[in-house]
């Protein structure tokens, strides 16, 4: 169980090739481990998400169990360099994108944009959704091991 966060184009308005040449400057300082389908990710830090690719599209999915700046600070980078949205998994999701960014704007009318600065603004935003994430997570484990 994860909490996954979305990072997508919405229109095909960038390449396979500007994605893997964003995302592989993002990327070029973590430690990498392969999963198969994806790779976890290790931040200098030592803070780690899993991210799973598209082979079709630009974009991916992240998958953490937490939230942090430096995390954040990635996803916006990923975000920012590669001009693309980054939608988090839950209620009353917003389709957030880097501040000054000149992409066309989200083509789905009932996800609002959010225009963010940086990795600390991204982390201020997404932290409501992670809480509420955890809450419910930490009730399933709890509800699991009563049974």
């Amino acid at each position: 169980m994860s909490f996954d966060i979305f990072i997508q184009d919405m229109g095909q308005h960038v390449s396979q090739k500007t994605w893997v040449a964003a995302r592989d400057s993002v990327m070029r300082d973590l430690k990498v481990q392969s999963l198969g389908n994806g790779h976890n990710l290790i931040l200098p830090g030592g803070e780690e998400l899993e991210f799973f690719v598209s082979k079709q599209h630009a974009g991916g999915m992240a998958a953490l169990q937490d939230l942090t700046v430096p995390v954040c600070e990635l996803l916006f980078e990923l975000t920012k360099r590669a001009d693309l949205f980054l939608i988090p998994a839950v209620e009353n999701a917003r389709a957030v994108r880097a501040a000054g960014s000149l992409r066309p704007v989200f083509p789905d009318s009932s996800l609002k944009e959010l225009p963010v600065e940086d990795g600390l603004e991204l982390h201020a935003f997404l932290s409501g959704g992670f809480e509420a994430w955890s809450e419910y997570r930490s009730k399933i484990k709890t509800d699991q091991s009563v049974e």
